[in-house]
């Protein structure tokens, strides 16, 4: 089970449904308490930091949302010819601090039409349960928040209930047109006109916009339902692929030309990863039996594994036949790499699936969108399937608290890519394949964003690129492989189905790896460019220096940031193939490399050039 946010009462800013005076001053203030309270982060140099009223409803953990999402029993029907839904979603919930009004999130292209509480609650003197009759509850909009007022009879249940850490439910209708998704998934929405077989194909997704752009809920990263149950209504003539098991379908619908399919998860799912594919769909299966981690292991018969994951693929009809093949040759070498070095499967119940889709990808739990056309890349793999079947280990179940530290699944999983060519293909193709990340790194933004206004505003994909090679730099500054790989397995062991902050992340590897890593992170989370050595050739008394040190970001703001950066790095002089380590600080240094000179190259200082080995760093050099 998924460790759950608490909230924090010194962060909790309340503003009355009725009164949100000077709105925008009121914001900046609070914006600017909260960024320099929460975090010794610095993020001068984002693409948005002017934060809306909205932003901060959506990103903060305030005490209208003082409860903690235990289920979701999202009920819908899906009209395709009128891209319309409509129905309910019954969220059980356990009160943690709420006073009169709940918080939930929906957006504003939809209609509510009544929110039901029901108190369920277990009687001590009575071996039966006993259920409060229902009670429709008032509710107010402001944007995309709905407000849902809880009366003083229903406050003293929820006490109740809080001392009793019962569970609580309320049921929300709606109807309305969802947001097309127009360049999905980075655009997110529902996909409604596409065709597959001259039949319609609809999918939805929604990172960084929200899964309030579907259906209502508590729209927040760092709470999770402990597992959830979908069941959608669709034309008969399609079928609806969603996340974990498909539990039943309805042929008895009231509408006898739909049929309804049950999905059920057994696992805490982030909401942006809850979704739902609809198409002339084919399921075919396969099995997956563990290696138990050791990718040298002569299998044992009598060791098999007597619980295979099971592998569902759904494709459109008549791709089947290009697909069978591909996915074996694809998804079982992605798992049996994975789960060397980080471990089991993480959600073996609800099983692993793939899922064609109109898009090109996304990392819908145990439900793995796929749209890559069945294409493998230079290092014959296809990029897609190892990638998002990656966010499985980092983004959901190592998960971030709040959508600014991204970077967590991003990074992680992108660096995943290249353990996985490690495995079959040996470090040095890794890197080979590193270096293809290393031109998509633009410096346009800082990774890691401002917390609690949901941010989601990078210009780039500096948290997938850069993020992937600031983990590679650290493997050459531990300069121990087998402890790297090591620390990187137990990292995602302590933390997998749990969420974390980027403090944590840090606070982990420093202390594996017995290094001080926090200047290196903090440097490579919180600056545009990448580190630059600055360096001087230097002639006195017959030899030759070489003066050396870290030039960090100059500016308002930003002088004190990095005062502290250290990395050491493997450099070179010219050509030379005999390299040699530095320890630059933010501190000049002197080093003697007379004995590393030709004389050909002492007689041409202005010719001199020193090298960081790109193979290991992100890092350039700068001749002062």
């Amino acid at each position: 089970m998924k460790q759950k946010n608490k909230i924090n009462a010194k962060y909790i800013f309340k503003f009355p449904l009725a009164i949100v005076c000077n709105q925008t001053l009121i914001m900046g203030i609070i914006l600017l308490f909260v960024l320099q309270s929460k975090s010794s982060f610095v993020f001068a140099q984002h693409a948005k930091m002017q934060f809306s009223h909205q932003d901060s409803l959506r990103g903060a953990l305030r005490k209208e949302r003082a409860y903690d999402v235990k289920y979701y029993d999202l009920n819908l029907k899906i009209d395709i010819e009128n891209q319309f839904i409509s129905g309910y979603n019954k969220i059980t919930f356990q009160n943690i601090d709420l006073d009169s009004v709940l918080q939930l999130d929906l957006f504003e292209n939809f209609e509510i039409d009544s929110i039901i509480y029901r108190n369920t609650y277990y009687n001590q003197h009575s071996t039966r349960h006993f259920i409060e009759p229902t009670q429709t509850l008032r509710n107010t909009r402001e944007g995309k928040v709905i407000w849902v007022e809880l009366p003083t009879e229903i406050r003293n249940s929820l006490n109740t209930s809080k001392e009793n850490k019962t569970n609580e439910t309320i049921s929300v209708f709606y109807h309305g047109k969802p947001q097309n998704a127009v360049n999905p998934p980075w655009d997110g929405g529902f996909t409604w006109n596409k065709k597959a077989n001259e039949k319609p194909w609809v999918t939805v997704s929604c990172q960084g916009l929200g899964a309030s752009s579907w259906f209502p809920l508590k729209d927040h990263l760092s709470d999770e339902p402990d597992s959830v149950r979908m069941y959608f209504e669709v034309p008969k003539d399609l079928f609806c692929v969603s996340n974990g098991d498909l539990i039943s379908t309805n042929q008895d619908t009231k509408d006898k030309n739909y049929i309804g399919y049950e999905w059920k998860t057994s696992y805490p799912i982030a909401s942006y990863n809850m979704t739902l594919n609809i198409g002339d769909y084919v399921h075919f299966e396969d099995k997956f039996s563990s290696k138990n981690s050791d990718k040298n292991k002569i299998t044992n018969p009598i060791n098999e594994d007597k619980n295979p994951l099971k592998l569902d693929y759904y494709v459109i009809k008549g791709n089947e036949a290009q697909a069978k093949p591909f996915f074996e040759s694809q998804v079982k070498p992605m798992l049996e790499a994975f789960e060397y070095y980080f471990g089991e499967y993480p959600f073996k119940k609800d099983g692993y699936a793939l899922v064609e889709t109109p898009y090109w990808g996304m990392e819908h739990q145990s439900c793995v969108a796929y749209g890559n056309n069945y294409m493998l890349n230079p290092f014959g793999f296809d990029f897609i399937i190892i990638h998002e079947s990656g966010h499985e280990y980092f983004g959901n179940s190592v998960s971030a608290n709040d959508n600014a530290e991204l970077w967590i699944h991003e990074s992680f999983t992108t660096y995943s890519e290249a353990l996985f060519v490690e495995y079959f293909q040996g470090k040095e193709k890794a890197i080979d394949y590193l270096l293809t990340q290393k031109p998509k790194i633009i410096n346009h933004d800082v990774i890691l964003a401002p917390l609690d206004v949901n941010y989601n505003s990078w210009l780039g994909a500096d948290m997938y690129y850069k993020g992937s090679w600031m983990l590679h730099s650290l493997r050459s500054v531990i300069g121990n492989d087998e402890l790297w790989l090591a620390t990187i397995k137990d990292f995602y062991q302590t933390f997998k189905h749990s969420h974390l902050t980027t403090q944590q992340v840090i606070e982990f590897f420093t202390k594996k790896t017995g290094r001080n890593l926090t200047p290196i992170f903090n440097y490579y989370l919180t600056n545009k460019e990448i580190p630059v050595l600055e360096y001087e050739i230097l002639e006195e008394d017959g030899k030759m220096f070489l003066s050396y040190y870290w030039k960090i970001n100059e500016g308002k703001n930003t002088e004190d940031k990095n005062s502290d950066f250290n990395m050491p790095v493997e450099a070179f002089l010219n050509d030379d193939k005999e390299s040699f380590e530095l320890n630059p600080t933010t501190t000049i240094q002197k080093l003697d490399i007379s004995d590393k000179l030709s004389r050909k190259d002492k007689k041409k200082i202005e010719d001199i050039e020193l090298i960081i080995n790109g193979r290991k760093y992100l890092a350039k050099t700068q001749k002062k």
